[in-house]
């Protein structure tokens, strides 16, 4: 190989990991923005838990809706695709240059549409119901966005390592930025909520279209014969068939990710709203209490929460960054202990942070010199415990993830991908039939390059087809447990602000205070 081939294909890795990370940050920051502002988009006017349950209907129609529908082919010479022909290095005409199923090109214009749209209504606008629309729309845009990256990753399978790689890590700088923008920009520059909202819906959406158009390299392509381009095909499929399809991988992959989900935006909408402290602390009261006083990063009670979720989302983006650096043992194809066991580090942290806050029962009328007496553990103790919730759901996010698209799935997928075909007339004779027994059969499926007695073998182009559809599948169970976590996080913050009241300590209805 040529020293011009070699650099020729760092080129392409640096621009696939680049355009990967800032694409997938500008479809995603809106979520951490939102969730970060949620108490002061709501005040005291509803329970701050109403902005994640904004957010996550959308959310589950578009993640269950998109994957399963087959929707009318878009077409390619619409006068949108021919100017965008015209100005980007990629070019979208070619039916097999983006896919021939998923219009990439037209998905994020839409969501770039819907992005700025739903920003500028819960900018401009007070009404909780237009703030309620314009949450909905972020959600469109960020679940479409993101879904969509998950799904082009599997179109280049000689580079998945650095496209996945940058779309962890952009799902975690989004988190990342912005939370920290958004309490930087109200705590320390003093700006309102609606400036920093406003600066973020004008930044982000066009920011995802140049980067698609100049950043990120073409697809890898393939030739493929009419057979071939029919074997690959999974969206024209009957959505009950594309049901038994996902089946075999809720358990070992979506249910580890919907529970640790679950419970950290339980923590996060639930419990993180009462964990509020009277300022200035009083020096000695809690560990490192002096050392927060001396950097001056609470002035106000409302302050604490916004930190909180920073915190969480900057963890959350070093577990998804630490990708690059380990992998969770075993569990090519199920799970693992090492899911569940963060699991359950999740639930300790969830009964930590609610004891905390139920020992939240002293207050400035009884005891004036030590408010906080009596309160399990201070601010350093919630941030501390903030960050590791953060961390251990994005290690679970990643590997969850990179074992869809790096490992062989489970054989029970092909057994039905099989059967759909066969029903639908894809497929003549499935292969399972050519086999002599069943244990073969799954003895080929788990390493095809073996050989053995066979009629019908996937293509690479298949492979990535599989892929890029189940990618699209495993996020529904996860966006609906942080759906339920809103729910129960409404009337979990309401009954311990009551608990915390019926003691005499009011700063859970004083945020802003």
């Amino acid at each position: 190989m040529s020293s011009k081939d070699v650099e020729m294909r760092a080129t392409k890795k640096v621009r696939l990991g680049m355009g990967f990370l800032l694409i997938e940050t500008a479809v995603a920051i809106q979520y951490s923005l939102i969730v970060t502002a949620a108490n002061d988009l709501v005040a005291e006017k509803a329970p701050t838990g109403l902005v994640l349950f904004a957010y996550s209907i959308p959310s589950i129609l578009t993640r269950i809706i998109v994957p399963l529908v087959q929707f009318p082919d878009t077409p390619t010479n619409s006068r949108f695709i021919g100017f965008f022909n015209r100005w980007s290095r990629v070019k979208v005409q070619d039916p097999n240059s983006l896919t021939r199923e998923v219009n990439y090109t037209f998905r994020l214009a839409v969501c770039a549409l819907s992005s700025f749209i739903g920003l500028m209504l819960l900018a401009g606008f007070e009404n909780i119901g237009i703030r309620v629309l314009g949450v909905m729309l972020a959600a469109l845009s960020s679940n479409l966005g993101d879904m969509s990256m998950q799904m082009l990753c599997a179109r280049y399978p000689h580079g998945h390592k650095y496209a996945f790689g940058g779309y962890t890590a952009g799902s975690g700088a989004a988190a990342m930025l912005g939370a920290w923008f958004y309490t930087f920009a109200t705590s320390t520059l003093q700006h309102t909520p609606g400036w920093a909202i406003t600066a973020i819906g004008i930044i982000a959406p066009p920011s995802c279209l140049l980067c698609y158009a100049w950043v990120l390299p073409s697809p890898e392509v393939e030739t493929l014969s009419a057979t071939e381009k029919e074997k690959e095909g999974i969206v024209q499929l009957p959505w009950r068939d594309k049901l038994c399809i996902i089946k075999p991988m809720f358990v070992p992959y979506m249910l580890p990710l919907a529970t640790i989900f679950f419970v950290e935006n339980l923590v996060t909408q639930g419990i993180f709203p009462t964990l509020l402290f009277y300022l200035p602390l009083k020096e000695g009261s809690f560990y490192f209490s002096n050392v927060i006083s001396w950097m001056g990063i609470f002035k106000e009670s409302r302050e604490f929460y916004p930190f909180y979720l920073t915190v969480s989302q900057f963890a959350g983006f070093a577990g998804k960054f630490s990708f690059w650096l380990f992998r969770l043992p075993g569990g090519k194809r199920r799970s693992t202990k090492a899911y569940w066991l963060l699991n359950i580090l999740e639930g300790v942290v969830f009964l930590l942070q609610a004891g905390n806050s139920l020992s939240m029962t002293s207050n400035v009328a009884s005891s004036p010199e030590a408010p906080d007496k009596g309160v399990l553990y201070g601010p350093m103790g919630v941030i501390f415990l903030s960050g590791l919730q953060g961390l251990m759901a994005g290690i679970v996010f990643c590997n969850t993830y990179w074992k869809v698209m790096h490992h062989d799935l489970p054989p029970a997928v092909f057994e039905a991908l099989d059967k759909a075909r066969e029903k639908n007339g894809h497929l003549d004779r499935p292969y399972r039939d050519s086999l002599e027994s069943r244990e073969e059969g799954l003895g080929l499926l788990e390493n095809p390059a073996e050989g053995g007695i066979e009629e019908y073998r996937r293509s690479t182009s298949e492979d990535k087809a599989l892929k890029e559809f189940l990618l699209s599948t495993i996020a529904p169970p996860d966006v609906m447990s942080v759906t339920i976590a809103s729910v129960f996080g409404m009337a979990l913050q309401k009954g311990l602000c009551e608990y915390q009241l019926a003691h005499g300590r009011d700063l859970c209805l004083k945020p802003a205070n």
